[in-house]
């Protein structure tokens, strides 16, 4: 950080200079009095009055400096926020200008917007004078606000450069969620677990497009195979799964939306087939999981025709059942009914899912693959035969 230098190896007493500037500019006195002006002399627009920056002397207040945060007065919403080198509209929102040295940019090496060149405020190096700071040093809060109040224009994306960072901050998100997932990814062995057949033996998880395939191998005979799908809980990344011993497990997420209950069924078979191959249903009844529902709308899996019915959903008690809550299901279509077994995940503020596995088999599980400090990776599950448990997997 520094005043702008033409040379490319500044003199001793230019270092000098510029290491005065870079304190004055980052530290300068919140009691600085500063007027802002067009040029030496010049007709006084704005006057920077410690935390206030003012028309004129005691006059009206235009912004007010609270720490970090530019307000309109006390107490009012942010205009502007200033993180270290970078300007926001508000804490933890997106870049909109960016302190590199004495000069104002866009972004890190992006277009530059202004250079601070002593007391002048230029549109470049060596450019016609802007403005001129009349006065005491100021800080950097100081500063970002005067610019703000001069030219509120400055600290605005374009539809354009929005976008561009909106698609940065998704892809950055994508890769780091991408990169979370695949700490659940490879061939593990079972450590224990509170089921004496399941605490040995290995668990491969592996990525087969939008899902991920399950195998495990309790070494006596025991396997488990499912289909698993990424979700978020709480900001840290989960794969909530369906196992049995056969392909013919399925896996179902139930969800509130505004005004109903909605679900999508995976079978097994998505691994190869994908989307495609996806049912679910539209129900009607209270969004709590428990109780009775209507089925209004249903699509079976791999588009074999629809269908309407009921559902019943009940409490399957067990201790310690804050975040994974098990419950059986009954549906009754027409003559016919089938049953399921289910757990609801709570997986941000007031808001949870239900996750439902159905299958053939006599025996099979629905589950959540995730990592704490404690177990590190494992699986916790619940089974249509009233057994709960726990998996402990290391690589």
């Amino acid at each position: 950080m520094g005043l702008l230098v033409v040379e490319r190896r500044p003199s001793s007493f230019r270092r000098a200079a510029l290491a005065a500037f870079v304190v004055a500019f980052v530290c300068g006195p919140a009691s600085a009095a500063t007027d802002v002006r067009t040029e030496p002399g010049g007709t006084r627009f704005m006057h920077i009055d410690g935390n206030d920056i003012r028309l004129e002397p005691g006059g009206t207040r235009l912004l007010y400096i609270d720490e970090n945060t530019i307000r309109t007065a006390p107490g009012a919403p942010h205009v502007l926020y200033v993180d270290g080198d970078n300007l926001r509209p508000e804490p933890g929102g997106v870049r909109v200008a960016f302190f590199d040295g004495n000069t104002l940019r866009r972004s890190p090496g992006g277009p530059v917007l202004l250079v601070i060149d002593g007391k002048d405020i230029r549109k470049e190096a060596g450019g016609q004078r802007l403005l001129y700071l009349d006065g005491d040093p100021l800080s950097r809060q100081q500063l970002a606000a005067a610019l703000y109040q001069w030219n509120p224009g400055l600290f605005k994306l374009s539809a354009a450069e929005l976008a561009k960072i909106q698609e940065e901050m998704k892809a950055a998100a994508d890769a780091s969620s991408a990169a979370e997932l695949n700490k659940f990814l490879g061939k593990f062995t079972i450590l224990n677990s509170n089921i004496k057949f399941l605490s040995q033996g290995t668990t491969e998880i592996a990525r087969q497009g939008d899902y991920y395939s399950i195998t495990m191998d309790f070494g006596n005979g025991q396997k488990w195979i499912g289909i698993g799908v990424p979700r978020k809980v709480f900001q840290k990344d989960e794969i909530w799964v369906a196992l049995g011993p056969t392909e013919s497990i399925n896996l179902g997420i139930y969800d509130n939306k505004a005004d109903t209950i909605e679900s999508v069924w995976i079978p097994y078979a998505a691994l190869k087939s994908g989307a495609g191959s996806h049912g679910g249903e539209k129900l009607t009844g209270q969004p709590v999981f428990n109780g009775k529902y209507s089925i209004d709308e249903g699509k079976h899996m791999l588009g074999r025709g629809t269908y309407s019915g009921q559902l019943n959903i009940g409490i399957f008690p067990v201790p310690n059942d804050d975040q994974f809550k098990p419950r059986f299901l009954e549906y009754t279509f027409g003559n016919a009914k089938v049953n399921c077994i289910g757990a609801i995940i709570p997986y941000a503020l007031e808001r949870q899912s239900l996750i439902v596995a159905s299958s053939t088999e006599k025996v099979f599980a629905v589950g959540r693959i995730s990592e704490d400090t404690t177990s590190g990776v494992h699986l916790d599950f619940s089974t249509n035969t009233k057994v709960t448990g726990f998996v402990l997997l290391d690589k």
